[in-house]
């Protein structure tokens, strides 16, 4: 009895809603069937945001994610999932993104930077905004007679107006606004030693002398410091990317039990390392070595490529300690961000099983297509051949042509046109100059020339009158047709047929897939899947 009384409310509620009874107790109705698997809703519209372009229009039906479902469940059955190439680029790509996430998880997500560290960055490096100028002389003690002059209360005016300057040629700058952080760090170390004197020490560049004259401070405001606080920002963060990633690295080195022996590192040098420990281990992880004579290959190559000797103020032995730490840094933060196992759980899941499944198509259209695709050079000249007019020149005329607005002249002219008088003589007053001769594309001419030259033939020539001007034009050449050479098209013709082969091989590939597969659409789930993405 309970069980008839089950079965009724499955049909009431069925009726009721439209909904089948199993979605409302159970899960969601499945969306697509292929053969025995059922996918829902979800399973569409996580493929679809990793396959649509930017911009693309709503699909109007799950055929291309049938086909792609097909595609890459044939791959799987050829198990192609064993092609080096497949497993390399699928692990390349888990490698980059799970090291994307881990540097998410364990740095970005934990960087706050708050309101009062924006304004002691500002308040310390980008304020007071000092307008300045700089004074320039010949020597040193031009340097300290002018200083001496200030001391006595004069200002700079005042002190070239003094004729022993007057050799001087505009020693006084344009004033400009700096902040410190502008500042050559000589001249902000002055700025910062000079308490409250107007002229900073001075100094000499290019034999040269310079003092500088601090004329205004302004201590800034909140509205200059919201003008500068990005690249305060972005400088905070940069900083505390630095601290989290070196606690990362010394984190995950203790976890991993990486041991780095300095005493084989110290003697490692740019002649390569000393021969006694050239095969002893300089890195040890829990599953691999890094040898002193492997750790001196990498920082000879790393050595040379960013300038070997002239590199200033570095030694080839603090190469080698640096690459020692990136080798060490790049190897424990691969091994975390695989073993957190990101491909198993969302966000990431959808999107690692949609580029295994992608990748899997590639290699079964290398398999089942590519070799199908090749286009000889018998095909690309008989396609030329017979589709001459699709790489054809605009159509071109050649001819000469003068105009008048005296149309009794013109009208004369004519008569003794169609008379048979030569072209040039009878209108040679009309050209003193000569009568000039054109090429152009036929289709620029305006149509009623177009007419009349589609009348005449070579040699021929009429008179054309068009509103108040009368032209006269003789043809040259026929009107001919150039075509654009094999040579010039060659590549884009091989690349166009060898589409046009790929395409149909991969839908004739796709036909067969689907008549050999049993397929329902539930259209009643495809138009709730539609109207989900619509709202999103």
């Amino acid at each position: 009895m309970p069980k008839i009384r089950l079965a009724i409310l499955l049909v009431m509620l069925t009726i009721l809603s439209g909904t089948p009874a199993f979605a409302l107790f159970w899960q969601d109705a499945p969306l697509v069937t292929i053969n025995e698997q059922s996918l829902t809703i979800e399973d569409y519209q996580n493929w679809w945001r990793e396959w649509k372009e930017p911009q693309s229009p709503l699909p109007e039906s799950p055929d291309d994610y049938i086909d792609w479902v097909l595609l890459s469940n044939e791959a799987e059955q050829m198990q192609l999932y064993d092609e080096p190439s497949f497993k390399q680029k699928v692990d390349t790509f888990l490698k980059v993104r799970s090291l994307m996430m881990l540097k998410q998880e364990e740095v970005d997500d934990k960087i706050t930077i708050g309101d009062d560290e924006i304004e002691q960055i500002y308040r310390r490096d980008y304020t007071p905004l000092i307008k300045l100028r700089s004074i320039e002389l010949t020597s040193k003690q031009q340097c300290d007679t002018f200083l001496a002059a200030a001391k006595r209360g004069n200002s700079t005016e005042q002190i070239f107006e003094d004729p022993q300057w007057q050799d001087l040629e505009q020693p006084v700058s344009e004033p400009v606004v700096q902040r410190p952080n502008q500042l050559p760090a000589h001249i902000r170390k002055g700025y910062e030693q000079r308490g409250s004197e107007r002229y900073l020490a001075p100094y000499s560049y290019n034999d040269r002398w310079f003092i500088i004259e601090i004329m205004e401070q302004d201590p800034g405001n909140d509205n200059d410091m919201a003008n500068v606080a990005e690249p305060i920002i972005y400088r905070l963060r940069k900083q505390r990317q630095a601290e989290l990633t070196g606690q990362l690295n010394l984190k995950l080195m203790k976890k991993y039990q990486v041991q780095l022996n300095q005493d084989v590192i110290g003697r490692i040098h740019e002649q390569g390392p000393d021969e006694e420990v050239a095969d002893q281990a300089a890195i040890t992880f829990p599953d691999l070595t890094i040898t002193a004579q492997i750790l001196f290959v990498n920082a000879s190559n790393h050595y040379k490529r960013f300038g070997g000797k002239n590199l200033k103020d570095t030694s080839f032995e603090d190469i080698v300690q640096r690459v020692a730490n990136d080798i060490i840094a790049q190897t424990v933060t691969t091994m975390e961000a695989l073993n957190r196992d990101y491909e198993t759980r969302p966000p990431f899941d959808s999107v690692y099983y949609f580029y295994q499944r992608h990748r899997l198509i590639r290699e079964l259209e290398k398999a089942l297509i590519h070799p199908y695709t090749e286009v000889t050079e018998e095909e690309l000249h008989s396609y030329y051949q017979s589709h001459l007019e699709d790489y054809a020149f605009p159509v071109r005329v050649s001819y000469e042509s003068v105009e008048t607005r005296n149309e009794k002249m013109a009208l004369q002219l004519r008569d003794q046109l169609r008379q048979g008088r030569e072209f040039d003589q009878i209108l040679a007053p009309l050209a003193p100059g000569g009568i000039e001769k054109k090429t152009t594309p036929l289709a620029h001419l305006i149509p009623e020339m177009q007419e009349l030259v589609a009348q005449l033939r070579p040699g021929q020539s009429d008179m054309l009158q068009v509103d108040d001007r009368y032209h006269f034009i003789r043809l040259l050449e026929e009107p001919k047709v150039d075509h654009k050479p094999f040579d010039q098209v060659h590549d884009s013709l091989k690349a166009q047929l060898s589409d046009e082969k790929f395409n149909q091989r991969r839908a004739s590939l796709i036909a067969q897939l689907r008549e050999r597969a049993s397929i329902s659409v539930n259209e009643r789930q495809w138009q709730r899947c539609i109207n989900q993405l619509k709202g999103q």
